[in-house]
């Protein structure tokens, strides 16, 4: 009780009000049972109603905050176990990440490599083509040469050979 008023600024009010009637009280109380007076005036059978109303509010007040202590005791342990769950999901993820950081990795490095070889191949299609442009243009002057040679053949064949045993 004494730790939920400390919790609990509107209880502890609560308490200070009722801490000088319940003196009143207990002061008739023993006057009563000493036998100093014979009956309690009516003003403390009021206070006396009073102070059981205000003492049951105050109880239900306590009991009130009990309970939503207890709730939030229970939301605070959810909370804890949900922590707990998701920090065991973390560390189990925790292995597979590294994996994946590591392939990652390693399939970074690959495409470079790939990508190096890929420049290197274009570069050697590039010098093929070219030497190929050059061969063709080399075998057409070849075919030209070749034609003209035949050609001058022919008529050099045509001009030794009578024209009865040319082809």
């Amino acid at each position: 009780m004494a730790s939920s008023l400390v919790e609990n600024p509107a209880l502890m009010k609560g308490a200070v009000k009722l801490i000088p009637k319940m003196k009143e009280l207990n002061n008739w109380k023993q006057l009563f049972l000493t036998n100093q007076i014979v009956w309690p005036p009516c003003a403390v059978k009021f206070n006396l109603s009073s102070l059981k109303k205000e003492s049951f509010n105050a109880k239900e007040q306590v009991g009130e905050a009990h309970a939503r202590a207890t709730e939030l005791e229970k939301q605070v342990e959810d909370l804890k176990n949900e922590i707990a769950k998701q920090k065991t999901k973390k560390d189990a993820f925790e292995p597979r990440i590294n994996v994946a950081e590591t392939k990652i990795s390693e399939l970074n490095e690959k495409l470079e490599k790939l990508q190096k070889t890929n420049e290197e191949q274009n570069i050697r299609i590039r010098n093929t083509e070219h030497a190929l442009k050059k061969a063709e243009k080399e075998k057409i002057k070849v075919q030209l040469k070749v034609a003209r040679y035949s050609k001058e053949l022919t008529q050099f064949h045509d001009s030794w050979l009578p024209h009865c045993l040319s082809w």
